[in-house]
């Protein structure tokens, strides 16, 4: 592309490429000098311009890794529930485990928007749900109310939690009021991008009811994180 400077040295275009370019994928441009008066230009670049080229389709990333861990019975394992189990109960408290793999993402991905999504199938009555970040690795586990790791006293074999219960994140991330069954959504946007970016590490989140008090449970099944990344100009 041939392209001429303003009086103050300024200078645009517009190109479209003859071929697909993968999101991701930086694509770059540079300018040199083609007119050999300009004796004050050097032959080499004038400037240069990176893009990395983006999708506009959102993505659905589903849990790989999801258990539930129960104060009560706290060397249990629900690794292979078909189902989560959330407790606001201050003698059974249970709280869902989860992780998400985000190697789908383009590199250096600009989160536009993230959202968890999360079918409840029974929702004992009016309960606040709230999901926090996880700090700490932790396993799945390959039980079903049987003992096995991954559970409400340890992350994994022989690595207890440094706090039993989980380690995480005491601030809410976001929050949700609900007595209904269906499909529930909170914004994980922020903490999306965190891992995206690499300012975090990615250990999942946990959900669960910061409520107290007497029984109420919530059941949840399929779950999944919705997100739209966009493109970062370098």
């Amino acid at each position: 592309v041939n392209v001429a400077t303003d009086g103050s040295g300024n200078a645009s275009f517009s190109q479209t490429l003859a071929m697909a370019v993968p999101a991701g994928y930086v694509i770059s441009a540079t300018a040199t000098k083609s007119d050999a008066g300009y004796a004050t230009f050097s032959d080499t670049s004038e400037f240069g311009a990176n893009k990395v080229a983006s999708t506009n389709t959102s993505i659905n990333v589903n849990a790989t890794r999801d258990t539930y861990i129960k104060l009560k019975d706290p060397t249990f394992n629900y690794g292979t529930s078909t189902s989560l189990v959330i407790d606001r109960e201050s003698n059974d408290l249970q709280r869902a485990l989860l992780y998400f793999d985000l190697a789908s993402l383009p590199p250096n991905a600009v989160i536009t928007g993230a959202t968890l999504q999360m079918q409840s199938t029974q929702v004992g009555g009016q309960l606040n749900i709230s999901v926090y970040e996880m700090q700490r690795d932790w396993v799945e586990g390959t039980s079903n109310g049987t003992p096995g790791n991954g559970n409400w006293n340890a992350a994994s074999t022989g690595n207890n939690w440094s706090s039993a219960g989980g380690d995480y994140n005491t601030t809410a991330i976001a929050n949700l009021s609900t007595n209904t069954t269906g499909q529930h959504t909170w914004d994980l946007t922020p903490l999306v991008q965190s891992w995206a970016n690499g300012s975090k590490s990615n250990f999942g989140i946990m959900v669960s009811s910061p409520d107290g008090g007497g029984n109420r449970t919530a059941r949840i099944r399929r779950v999944s994180i919705r997100g739209k990344p966009a493109a970062r100009g370098l």
